[in-house]
């Protein structure tokens, strides 16, 4: 069976809203050994629906379609998904009193406007799917269109309700749908491109009958390998790791940051961060995360010279004689940041983002990036590419691969 996701949102068209449901719903479906078929992406408007429905389920049988069920006259989805079946709508009693309550949970005097009343609307044979976290519920309709049992699913879009359904509802649904499905391993190739990892291993993993895909991110390659031959998987999965070598996370691993959590917890190590060019970036990117108070203490955002040398303890003839893009100049923030923050391990960036500041010696996208583990300082030297947003991330995320290389060495 294929799916297909259809994303409906102007909103997302305008470029004014990334579409991180795509990328919830997609890994889901992946780590669960379903590839998704197609993602259609179209404005809140009943003609653009009806087309993106025309076009997915000439391929698909189980559509999930997000955002569009709220309370507001552009929240169009329930309606024209069900005139687009030919179905009708009815009001339900219970999605009635769930509107209700929530509504006077929010503490408002007045009686529940009608308005909201429309996220208690069922389709024919339609089935509520809960959101306690929202207003809007889900609804799963089962369907035959163009002589073939169809099973649409639609869900609300803002990510805060939509991450959790498909957790907690939907994927365990399609599950149930869906009983034969590839197994899958994923894993990070730290800090090397998509070109260069396809090259090491397409022909190799290929070669094992076995599925490969990538998707590149500022962090490096992540790997997905598919079968449904567990023999097969299992040797595809070795000989992935023994190609890439160290810049193979293991398996399950996706972004620097799991593993460099991972590691500090394992090894009973504390960090912070000394932050230049990536300005919090990396402290943001672990706080994130829960459950990381045990072994993260804090960061110090240090974008001026007066800073560095105020709170991290750079000594001005570093700055002076070296500039604050250099080697010298992260590794005493490094240490610093250590030393004066009372932890085991430290990261820091110091470099030129761009657009301007660059000069000839010291052009945009140089970046110096530090780890201290125990008093033992690395630094490395990045030349990266791209605009400002890109060079800050890939930045964050080699400051972070290269503390875990010490990490793993503890």
């Amino acid at each position: 069976m294929n799916i297909a996701f259809i994303s409906t949102g102007t909103e997302l068209l305008k470029g004014s809203a990334v579409n991180t449901n795509l990328r919830c719903f997609g890994s889901a479906l992946a780590a669960a050994g379903i590839p998704l078929h197609q993602e259609i992406a179209c404005g809140d408007r009943k003609q653009e629906i009806a087309e993106a429905l025309s076009a997915a389920l000439k391929s698909s049988e189980i559509l999930l379609i997000s955002g569009g069920l709220g309370p507001t006259s552009d929240d169009i989805t329930l309606e024209t998904v069900a005139r687009f079946f030919g179905l009708e709508l009815h009001q339900d009693p219970a999605l009635t009193l769930k509107i209700e309550n929530f509504w006077k949970a929010l503490g408002r005097a007045i009686p529940c406007p009608k308005s909201q009343f429309k996220q208690a609307m069922l389709p024919d044979n339609g089935t509520a799917i809960d959101n306690p976290r929202g207003s809007a519920s889900g609804i799963y309709i089962k369907t035959d269109y163009a002589k073939i049992t169809r099973h649409i699913f639609l869900v609300p879009g803002p990510p805060s309700e939509f991450e959790p359904m498909i957790a907690e509802s939907i994927l365990p649904a399609i599950l149930e749908i869906v009983p034969d499905r590839l197994k899958t391993v994923g894993f990070l190739c730290a800090g090397v491109g998509e070109s260069t990892v396809a090259k090491t291993l397409e022909k190799p993993i290929t070669a094992l009958g076995v599925e490969i895909a990538y998707c590149a991110d500022a962090s490096g390659t992540r790997l997905f390998l598919s079968s449904n031959d567990d023999e097969k998987l299992v040797l595809a999965d070795r000989t992935a790791h023994d190609l890439m070598g160290t810049s193979a996370m293991p398996d399950g691993v996706l972004d620097p940051v799991t593993r460099t959590i991972g590691l500090l917890k394992e090894k009973g190590v504390t960090l912070v961060t000394a932050e230049s060019c990536t300005g919090g970036m990396i402290a943001n990117s672990i706080v994130e995360r829960s459950g990381v108070s045990s072994v993260f203490a804090g960061s110090a955002v240090t974008y001026s010279n007066a800073l560095k040398e105020k709170l991290l303890g750079v000594p001005s003839e570093v700055l002076e004689k070296y500039g604050a893009v250099s080697e010298e100049c992260a590794c005493a923030m490094a240490k610093g940041a250590a030393s004066r923050l009372g932890a085991d391990a430290a990261v820091a960036t110091t470099g030129i983002a761009g657009p301007d500041g660059g000069t000839p010696e010291k052009p945009v996208g140089l970046v110096y990036v530090a780890a201290c583990v125990k008093g033992e300082v690395m630094v490395r030297k990045l030349n990266l590419r791209g605009g400002r947003s890109m060079i800050r991330q890939r930045a964050a995320a080699q400051a972070l691969i290269l503390l875990n290389t010490m990490l793993e060495q503890l």
